[in-house]
């Protein structure tokens, strides 16, 4: 029976009995060595009947016979009853039960969990598991890109000012200006006056200094009434003498020993030598006289 390949490609060949078959593309076609006068096949059909059919050059066919297979058995099921068989349904209605395929549940197994992962200094991944074991990965981390280009320019401030209205004028590098809003505060002002009575209309925080008592007075509110208060309090009562301190010690002689050192004595017998106190002598004066003026001259 002629069997021939699938999925041929233009021109291929198949022989069977000697006789050799070429595939033009669409159909095969019996490749004869004869003299040009021989018919020879120019169409190659299955009919209905899937009978392979010849037609040649003298219109002339050829019936060589049945060359489709019957129609095959497919599996159109596969399933795993509740007593672990398979069992197989195929597409003519026939079951076949191939026996039980699921073998006895093993003992349970270790739960192993990663408790530790890090990178260490060659760029390698280190996993660290429950058990104590460890596993190196590999290498995880690329070689340093290139360095990428130089960014824009940044903008800074190359002057700060305030103008006349108290507004902060910010200028930057790119000669754009900010205007910061107003950055001055009102001028506070404290008042100071003196007399024998306080100021008219005072403000809290004025100071005023009574000249009669020397007290000095700040107007201030604690939430109920405002009012002229002495921050330090008046000048205090004379008080009492004190008891009489302890009897001091004075100098009871003094005098310069051979040496030129001050010798100090006190009244309490102690000694003090409070250094050299002579200095290196001078040198020899000149005493003249005039008798102009009739006076004597030292030099």
């Amino acid at each position: 029976m002629l069997d021939f390949p699938a999925n041929p490609i233009l021109n291929q060949e198949y022989t069977f009995n000697e006789i050799t078959w070429v595939w033009n593309g669409s159909a095969w076609y019996k490749k004869l060595q004869m003299v040009s006068s021989t018919p020879y096949i120019i169409n190659v059909d299955l009919n209905t009947n899937g009978e392979l059919v010849f037609t040649y050059t003298d219109n002339t066919t050829q019936n060589v016979g049945v060359v489709t297979g019957e129609n095959g058995v497919s599996i159109s099921n596969a399933e795993i009853n509740e007593n672990d068989e398979l069992v197989l349904t195929y597409s003519n209605g026939v079951i076949v039960n191939l026996g039980v395929v699921v073998g006895p549940s093993g003992p349970s197994g270790t739960t192993i969990t990663i408790t530790d992962a890090y990178i260490n200094t060659n760029g390698e991944l280190i996993l660290v598991f429950s058990t104590g074991s460890s596993i190196n990965t590999g290498n995880v981390v690329g070689p340093t890109g290139a360095t990428g280009p130089s960014g824009a320019a940044g903008v800074d401030v190359t002057n700060a000012s305030i103008d006349t209205n108290g507004d902060l004028i910010i200028t930057l590098s790119d000669s754009s200006i900010i205007n910061a809003g107003n950055a001055v505060g009102p001028t506070g002002a404290i008042s100071f006056s003196y007399g024998i009575t306080p100021p008219i209309n005072p403000q809290y925080g004025d100071i005023w200094l009574n000249t009669s008592t020397g007290n000095i007075f700040v107007y201030i509110t604690d939430g109920n009434s405002d009012q002229w208060i002495e921050p330090f309090g008046p000048t205090g009562a004379t008080g009492t003498t004190g008891a009489t301190g302890a009897a001091g010690v004075d100098v009871t002689n003094a005098s310069i020993d051979t040496n030129g050192d001050l010798i100090i004595t006190l009244s309490d017998s102690s000694i003090i030598n409070a250094g050299n106190a002579v200095g290196p002598v001078g040198p020899a004066g000149n005493l003249s006289y005039s008798p102009e003026i009739r006076k004597w001259f030292f030099s």
